[in-house]
């Protein structure tokens, strides 16, 4: 079984990241051969992987049309992990916020902003009732375009807010004060299952998402309800989608009311500390179980790859 782990150019390291390093120690037990390539590497032989999984491409948002024009190129010569109808689905944050609204989700207060259109921030903000807001892309990665808006500095944040929609949509949500008390917590799935979850600090640099905390399973005994709610999320993501998740992170957050809320549904490539829990090697197991299983899956997903590798 050769696997690729997809990486970026600007995250391709002599050093790989934990969760590159941990699952191809993993997967290298399992009788794998692992290797880590940046997507835009138009030279390498993508066809001769038996499985192609999305790890570090977090460039995406900036080549959003290649990008998903070579996920479909690599649909059409292998199994790419998580499947191309989820990427798809997942990209912009607008399209699966209206999904999982329809469907009765808790989402942070979401104000789609289009492209090129004209807003009044100030307006917007007196009219929800916040005195705080926050401003991002509706297709990024790693907080790239996250903006805090303050109305004493709603000017700045207007010309910020008109730039941005040069480039695409945005949303408008509320300040969560609360984030900086209990922080945002994400939940780690694995083959369906909850696995492991870990805190993370607002804005996180580009590239990183610091760990507060591991959550393991032997902690979590006052979080039964968050993580009751983050399956449900993964849950209703996947009837959305038809089809089932090899992985996925879902980021809740408590606002300021208490109430338990979804920040978002990380189904492309986000980072999973897969150095906790044993995570590693479950992911690695079941990548050995779908690819014993390959062509059942393409089927059931209506993927038949022509140029599939059987090395």
């Amino acid at each position: 079984m050769r696997v690729v782990l997809a990486t970026s150019r600007p995250f391709f390291r002599l050093t790989p990241l934990t969760d590159e390093a941990v699952l191809r120690e993993a997967l290298v037990r399992q009788g794998a051969e692992v290797h880590i390539v940046p997507w835009e590497e138009i030279c390498y032989d993508w066809s001769r992987a038996d499985i192609v999984l999305l790890s570090s491409t977090w460039n995406y948002y900036e080549h959003k049309q290649r990008f998903l024009s070579w996920c479909e190129a690599i649909s059409q010569c292998t199994l790419l992990l998580n499947p191309l109808p989820v990427i798809q689905w997942n990209i912009e944050k607008l399209q699966y916020f209206a999904d999982l609204a329809a469907a009765r989700i808790p989402l942070i207060s979401t104000i789609p902003l289009k492209k090129h259109e004209a807003y009044d921030l100030l307006a917007l903000l007196t009219h929800h009732g916040w005195s705080q807001a926050v401003i991002k892309p509706s297709c990024s990665a790693n907080s790239n375009g996250t903006y805090r808006i303050e109305k004493q500095r709603i000017q700045e944040a207007g010309q910020y807010l008109r730039d941005l929609l040069c480039a695409g949509d945005v949303l408008l949500q509320p300040y969560i004060t609360n984030v900086s008390r209990e922080r945002e917590r994400s939940h780690v799935f694995i083959d369906g299952t909850w696995s492991h979850a870990f805190l993370k600090r607002p804005f996180a640099p580009r590239g990183r998402v610091p760990l507060e905390e591991p959550m393991l399973p032997q902690d979590v005994s006052g979080l039964q309800q968050e993580i009751e709610l983050a399956t449900h999320i993964l849950q209703i993501a996947e009837q959305l989608i038809g089809c089932s998740l090899l992985y996925g992170r879902v980021d809740i957050i408590k606002d300021d009311q208490g109430i338990l809320r979804l920040m978002e549904l990380e189904l492309m490539e986000p980072y999973k500390h897969l150095e906790y829990a044993g995570a590693a090697e479950r992911l690695s197991q079941a990548l050995v179980k779908m690819y014993q299983n390959k062509e059942e899956y393409e089927d059931r997903l209506g993927i038949h790859p022509v140029c599939s590798s059987t090395a």
